[in-house]
């Protein structure tokens, strides 16, 4: 049988591989039990206040045993005032804890910790503040007997490796959630976002970057990667992705055109920037945006007879000029003289000092994509005074 020193080593060892593999820190767990010649541990995160479970992990014990544990007898637990005042990093027993005899006088004891063959315990706080506390419990049962003061030294001993491993598996976590977090808002975006590696393999896309890609006009997937109809043009994508990152620069963008469509796309490359320098797993990743014209949001006359101080009217025709209407098709649309709209765009021109149709469509989508951020393409903004408005500048 493996020494005492052995097990333990094998217990941090296999801490630190739970950080990136579950099944790795499921056995880390089981490990740690074995250790102190019990089967199972529970490890838990819980409201000191409110003694409410937020979360558990179990290792050969009934996930069933511990949900009736935290619906019906945390509250009752004799065991939990005295152990909310013990030092994180120092295991604990029941006996340490309280007294024996108020232990076996307790209804928890003869109603639920006999009944489920739980009745020693060996525990300590990983960590603690007012509003959360975590901690890993050892089970033992009536055959095993209580925990001793020789395996109360082995428990602690691994327990800053047990502790640093959860801190670890919580800051990656929380990169992974940020990570989703990111893809879900770019799933919203009219901008396909896809994040690639040096040799430009897709690791994840927006629903807009699949979705051009999937249409293969100018760019595709071979494979998993990224791929250009034109040959020039992977080249191009190619060198930015060669290129030594640039913490404070841009790669130029990349036009692309397609053989479907008149506009062509707009690519946009950026490396995936890092505070520090990592020391081994220097893994480089790029983030590209892929910009499809069409598919711009086009905004509405209420937007425009806001931003611009146009009349409805006159908005209702602007809108229809930048969804590609003609003068023609705009009367048809609208069921007025082509002169009717005319004049209507004359006195667009009047109130924005624009001159052509092609200023018009290109002030109003830029306005649209950049959130109207100004009430007129070439002006400040009007602001409003005691209730009046002020005259611009």
């Amino acid at each position: 049988m493996p020494s005492v020193e052995t097990r333990m080593l094998d217990v941090i060892e296999r801490c630190y591989a739970g950080v990136l593999d579950d099944g790795a820190w499921h056995g880390a767990l089981i490990a740690v039990a074995e250790l102190v010649g019990a089967t199972g541990a529970l490890l838990f995160a819980m409201h000191p206040v409110s003694r409410s479970i937020t979360r558990f992990d179990v290792a050969r014990f009934d996930p069933e045993v511990v949900a009736e544990y935290a619906a019906q007898w945390i509250a009752l637990d004799v065991r939990a005032g005295p152990a909310l005042l013990a030092p994180v990093g120092v295991p604990q027993t029941e006996e340490t804890l309280l007294p024996t005899l108020a232990l076996r006088r307790s209804p928890i004891y003869n109603d639920f910790l006999q009944r489920v063959d739980a009745p020693h315990l060996l525990t300590a706080w990983l960590h603690r503040t007012p509003d959360r506390a975590v901690a890993l419990s050892i089970q033992g049962t009536r055959q095993r007997g209580a925990f001793t003061a020789t395996e109360r030294d082995r428990f602690a001993a691994v327990l800053p490796h047990i502790t640093r491993a959860i801190e670890l598996k919580d800051r990656l976590a929380l990169g992974t959630g940020v990570l989703t977090s990111l893809i879900a808002i770019a799933d919203t975006l009219p901008v396909g976002i896809a994040i690639v590696d040096a040799q430009g393999r897709i690791l994840e896309a927006s629903r807009a970057g699949r979705r051009i890609l999937a249409e293969g006009d100018g760019l595709f997937t071979l494979g998993n990667r990224l791929a250009f109809r034109r040959r020039i043009d992977g080249q191009a994508f190619s060198r930015l992705l060669s290129a030594t990152p640039s913490l404070d620069a841009i790669g130029p963008t990349l036009t692309i055109p397609r053989q479907r469509s008149s506009s062509p796309l707009y690519v946009l490359v950026a490396p995936v920037r890092s505070v520090t320098e990592p020391w081994m797993t220097a893994v480089q990743q790029w983030i590209v945006a892929v910009e499809d014209p069409g598919e711009q949001p086009v905004p509405t006359p209420e937007d425009v007879t806001r931003e611009w101080h146009v009349t409805p009217a006159e908005a209702r025709v602007v809108c229809l000029l930048a969804g590609g209407l003609s003068v023609q098709q705009i009367a048809d649309t609208l069921r007025l003289s082509v002169h009717t709209v005319r004049s209507q765009l004359k006195g667009v021109y009047a109130k924005t000092g624009m001159t052509s149709q092609l200023e018009v469509v290109r002030g109003l989508l830029t306005r649209c994509r950049d959130g109207y951020a100004t009430a007129r393409p070439d002006e400040p903004i009007v602001t409003v005074s005691n209730g009046r408005q002020g005259d611009k500048p």
